[in-house]
C-alpha cells in the first residue's frame, strides 16, 4: 500500500543573482560571472500515511515553508520526487495539478493575507468547490458553505461578511473551512497558529484535531513551536539549513533526542511537561548562509561535538533503530 504523500530527495534552489554587469568580476586577470544560488531545501525525504500527523520543526529560514510550497507546486522542485497516493506529480503543470488540489489543501500562516478581501466569506469557502469542477447547484453550494462555517465554530450570520470584519482566530477558522470544502485527504498546515494570540492558539489546535478525528484526513504540520508539535504530531522531522537531521515518533524524539541539534532545541525550550532527562546542549553562533553550504555537516559551525570527519564529509540520514533516523557522524562512533 502506497503512502498518502511521499517526498524523495526533494531539492529547491533559487537563483538570486544580481544583474549581468553586477555579476561581472575580474579575478587574477580573468573575467568571471558568479551566480548566487540559495540552497533552500537539500535532499529532504519523508512520507505521510493516511490519518497521520507529521510535524516539520526547525528554526525560521530552515526551509519548512519552502517544502510546503514545493509540494503543492507553487514552486517547481529543482530535484527529487513528489508522489501523492503513489502518483508522481513532480513535473505536473497547472492543469494537471487541478485534480490533485482536491486531495491536498493548505492552511496558510497569515489568516488575513490568505483570504481575498473582496469576497464574502461564503464565496471564499465555496470557491474551491466551483474550481474543482463539482456539479452542484447554487442552493446546495450555499447549504454546504453554511455547514462548513458551523463545523469550524462560526454561524450562518457570518456568511455575508468580509474578512476584515473578523478577528485573527475567526479568519483562521474561515481558512480551515475553505481547506475542508473539497474533502481533502491531506492538509498542509503552515504555521497555522503562530500569528494568533496564545489564548486562541489552543482553540484552533483543538478544532484542527477534532476535525481530523471526525473526517480522517492527514496533516503535514509545519511549526517552530515544540510544545505545539508535541501536542499534535504522531511523528516529527527536525530541519536545519534545508536538511532533515532527525525523524521519529514524537514522544521517542522528545524523550531520547539523538542529534546534537535536536538535543539543543529541546534543552533550550521551556516546557510544562515532565523534565527532560537529557544532557543539555548549548549552541552559539549563527546559522550558515544557504548561499554557500558547508562542505561537511551542515551543523558543524555550531556543534559542540564537532570533529575532523564532520568538516569533510556530509552525514547521511540513516536508521539505527526501527522508526528512527538521524544524520550525525557522532552516533557512529
Amino acid at each position: 500500500m502506497s503512502h498518502l504523500l511521499q517526498v524523495c530527495n526533494l531539492e529547491q534552489r533559487f537563483d538570486v543573482s544580481p544583474g549581468f554587469f553586477d555579476r561581472m568580476k575580474v579575478t587574477n586577470g580573468r573575467l568571471s560571472f558568479k551566480r548566487h544560488i540559495v540552497h533552500a531545501v537539500n535532499g529532504v525525504s519523508f512520507h505521510i500515511d493516511r490519518g497521520e500527523v507529521f510535524g516539520l520543526v526547525g528554526e525560521s529560514g530552515c526551509g519548512k515553508s519552502t517544502i510546503a510550497k514545493t509540494i503543492i507546486k507553487l514552486y517547481d522542485p529543482s530535484g527529487g520526487k513528489i508522489r501523492v497516493k503513489g502518483e508522481d506529480i513532480t513535473f505536473y503543470d497547472y492543469k494537471q495539478m487541478m485534480p490533485i488540489r482536491k486531495t491536498v489543501q493548505v492552511i496558510f500562516q497569515d489568516p488575513y493575507a490568505s483570504l481575498n478581501p473582496r469576497l464574502k466569506v461564503l464565496d471564499i469557502i465555496t470557491e474551491p468547490m466551483v474550481f474543482s469542477g463539482q456539479q452542484i447547484t447554487k442552493a446546495d453550494l450555499k447549504e454546504k458553505g453554511i455547514e462548513l462555517l458551523q463545523r469550524v465554530g462560526l454561524g450562518p450570520e457570518h456568511a455575508n461578511r468580509y474578512p476584515h470584519q473578523f478577528s485573527g482566530g475567526q479568519r483562521q477558522r474561515i481558512g480551515i473551512a475553505r481547506a475542508l470544502s473539497v474533502d481533502p485527504d491531506l492538509i498542509i498546515a503552515d504555521e497555522p497558529v503562530s500569528a494568533l494570540d496564545v489564548s486562541i492558539q489552543a482553540q484552533i489546535l483543538n478544532l484542527m484535531m477534532d476535525l481530523k478525528e471526525e473526517l480522517g484526513f492527514s496533516y503535514l504540520f509545519i511549526t517552530h513551536d515544540l510544545s505545539v508539535v508535541r501536542h499534535i504530531s504522531d511523528r516529527i522531522g527536525i530541519m536545519y539549513l534545508g536538511f532533515i537531521v532527525e525523524t521519529g515518533c514524537t514522544e521517542e524524539v522528545f524523550k531520547n533526542p539523538r542529534h546534537p541539534y535536536t538535543r539543543a532545541l529541546l534543552s533550550a525550550a521551556p516546557s510544562v511537561h515532565e523534565k527532560l532527562h537529557i544532557d543539555p546542549v548549548s549552541i552559539s553562533g549563527e546559522v550558515p548562509t544557504a548561499l554557500e553550504l558547508p562542505r561537511g555537516c551542515c551543523f558543524q559551525s555550531r556543534c559542540p561535538f564537532v570533529f575532523e570527519r564532520c568538516l569533510r564529509e556530509r552525514p547521511r540520514l540513516i536508521s539505527r533503530q526501527p522508526g528512527r533516523m538521524e544524520s550525525c557522524h557522532l552516533l557512529e562512533q
